[in-house]
């Protein structure tokens, strides 16, 4: 039986390995032109200030517009499932979320350890960051920063950072599309010193997207069943606002809002039997100073959520939640040159608000009504820290970088403090190669569900400590001619991983500090430009996450061990296409395994004029149905195949 196994795991794995050697020869007949990635290229998350990626201590990636575009998603959670060493859950299709429920980007196997901020600014809200609700076409670039991010970016960034950077400026477009179970439309345009722009989703029910794997008593049903669930009508909105006062000031404002409907259908008989409607509006300000090496950003995030759950059988008898997320909050900081280093200071302050009301079902399906209504009140918490950071040289080759926060966080029950140090060097080895080291300390602090909500048999608790923990790398990058590549060795280990255990009656689960959570591995990016014509990028990763029970001296494999990666782009004359895929095996969820997800997407645009852009795009190319997201009830299905037709306009 496990020599069966052996042959299978090959089998699965040889196809992608076979394309990325095939891929790899390849540069040997490249003619001389720009990389597709350059390490000339300067960021801004790593290291809070503008460095070129030769010169971070951090496995960092930057991915601009146009490569996000290429992968044919509408949305920036679809664009990064492509992308080396992320691994994509999702509930639904187009990465759309479920009530608390969201679709996530997970880097180095930490759930929940991903801090998502838009233009340096957390966007994370009670831990949940809705990355389906922004478009690709508002983004100028996504910044990745890989490792511990919390020294210099607070909580939540165990995993690391991806910072989103939308457009200042805009280009006068109108863009309808449609195909398979959905359309998608947008429009930008500038006005002086304001740019806008609009994008609207609109998808219908597109078949299953799970399947339960224990049976409920949904319905007037007297006796167990077993149920489908399938995305109905959904329409998304997002809108995003942009103005530039003057070169140091500058306003943006984002909103996104989803409006859809989540169909329960018995398997016997597929009729309905329970409809929930989700509605969920996220509003992002920020106004932000910049002069010199000053920096200053004032920012107001709110979400709302609000769903109702209606039993077909019985119209009269609803269930509903609503939810209100809340943060207002203040970073500042200022660089100086410090001899032949540098220095950095800094302050942030954050006021965190949660919000919740809700009504739920009880009682077995024969005799099913409404529980009292349950609310948490409105509850806030005040965050500070402090951080700081010396840049300095160690040699002609080697710098040394010194980092530290503290944090402090009020709560009406408690107070929580976290000091987290770094220690970075890089080393250039010549003009075009260094080579690092990474090592600091990460912290998550528990959010307001695990702290304080109650739901049916679902319990907060107040006395939850922060996940903290370690994180080690060292990497190499180079590049030369038309190619660069990076390689990095991480390891990490989390203690007191906030886990919800079934208490001694059996039903009831609370929030605790339960588990140890590690994971160490390599992961490994190569970019090559054939010509003007031909450019490849492949990728890969493997790791070992494993969770530890509380008590227990047993280790669990998690998640999965093997990521590859690549793209293929072609472009001629007025016509490029660019071709997709991600491969994740080796997967796992609670002792069971999961077979392979292997999304490929097709990307084709045609310029039939200086004013006009044909578009056709191919999801799920091979037509796979894999499972996106796994849990101990339910398994989360991709869509079949689907096609998309589009035109943009220039004006």
């Amino acid at each position: 039986m496990k020599k069966s196994k052996t042959r299978n795991w090959q089998k699965q794995l040889a196809v992608p390995v076979a394309l990325c050697c095939l891929a790899w020869p390849l540069q040997a007949g490249a003619e001389e032109a720009n990389p597709e990635y350059s390490f000339d290229e300067v960021t801004v998350t790593a290291m809070r200030y503008a460095t070129k990626a030769l010169d971070t201590p951090a496995d960092v990636a930057v991915y601009t517009n146009e490569q996000l575009k290429a992968t044919g998603a509408a949305n920036i959670v679809e664009a990064l499932k492509y992308k080396e060493g992320i691994i994509y859950h999702s509930m639904g299709s187009l990465g759309q979320s479920w009530g608390n429920m969201t679709s996530q980007i997970i880097i180095r196997g930490v759930d929940n350890g991903t801090l998502v901020m838009i233009n340096g600014v957390p966007a994370n809200l009670n831990g949940k960051y809705n990355l389906e609700q922004i478009p690709v076409a508002s983004v100028e670039r996504v910044e990745i920063v890989k490792g511990g991010g919390s020294v210099l970016y607070g909580s939540a960034a165990f995993g690391g950072v991806i910072n989103i950077i939308t457009k200042t400026k805009v280009d006068n477009t109108v863009t309808v599309s449609g195909g398979t179970n959905q359309q998608n439309h947008a429009l930008s345009f500038q006005a002086g010193k304001a740019s806008f722009n609009y994008n609207y989703g609109k998808t219908t029910e597109g078949g299953t997207v799970t399947d339960t794997k224990s049976s409920t008593t949904l319905g007037t049903t007297k006796t167990p069943v077993y149920y489908k669930i399938a995305f109905g009508d959904s329409n998304r909105n997002s809108f995003n606002w942009n103005y530039k006062f003057n070169d140091n000031l500058n306003f943006s404002y984002m909103y996104g809002a989803d409006d859809y409907h989540i169909l329960y259908r018995q398997n016997s008989t597929t009729s309905i039997l329970q409809d929930s409607h989700y509605e969920n509006d996220k509003h992002m300000a920020q106004l932000e100073y910049k002069k010199d090496d000053l920096t200053s950003k004032l920012y107001f995030n709110k979400q709302n959520l609000d769903y109702t759950t209606l039993e077909t059988a019985r119209p009269s008898i609803r269930a509903w939640t609503k939810a209100e997320n809340t943060v207002l909050g203040l970073d500042t900081q200022k660089a100086w040159e410090a001899g032949k280093g540098k220095l950095l200071a800094g302050f942030t302050y954050q006021d965190e608000g949660f919000e919740q009301t809700q009504q739920a079902f009880t009682g077995s399906a024969s005799s099913r009504k409404l529980a009292a209504v349950k609310a948490t009140g409105s509850i806030s918490r005040d965050h500070y820290a402090v951080y700081s950071q010396w840049d300095m040289p160690l040699s002609d080759k080697t710098r040394m970088i010194l980092s530290a926060r503290e944090d402090v966080v009020d709560t009406d029950d408690e107070r929580f403090n976290a000091f987290c140090p770094q220690f970075q060097t890089i080393t250039k080895i010549d003009g075009h190669s260094s080579w690092y080291t990474n090592i600091g300390k990460s912290f998550t602090m528990p959010n307001f569900t695990s702290l304080y909500y109650t739901s049916g048999s679902f319990v907060g608790n107040p006395d939850l400590k922060p996940e903290k923990g370690m994180n080690y790398e060292i990497g190499y990058k180079a590049e030369q001619g038309n190619s660069s590549w990076k390689l990095a060795l991480f390891k990490l280990d989390i203690d007191d991983k906030i886990e919800w255990k079934t208490l001694s009656d059996g039903v009831t689960r609370q929030a605790q500090n339960l588990s140890g959570f590690r994971n160490s591995g390599i992961e490994v990016s190569y970019n090559n430009k054939l010509s003007d014509k031909f450019s490849y990028t492949v990728g890969g990763s493997y790791g070992n996450p494993e969770s530890q029970s509380s008590g227990s001296d047993t280790w669990e494999k998690t998640l999965g061990r093997i990521q590859l990666s690549g793209a293929l782009n072609y472009k001629c004359g007025p016509t490029a296409a660019a071709l997709s895929a991600t491969y994740f095996a080796d997967r796992s969820d609670e002792g069971q395994d999961i077979k392979p997800f292997f999304p490929v997407s097709l990307h084709v645009t045609h310029d039939l004029s200086k004013m006009y852009t044909l578009t056709f795009d191919v999801e799920n190319l091979l037509d796979r149905k894999d499972v996106s997201n796994n849990s101990s009830t339910s398994a989360y299905y991709t869509l079949p195949r689907s096609y998309k037709l589009g035109v943009t306009a220039r004006f």
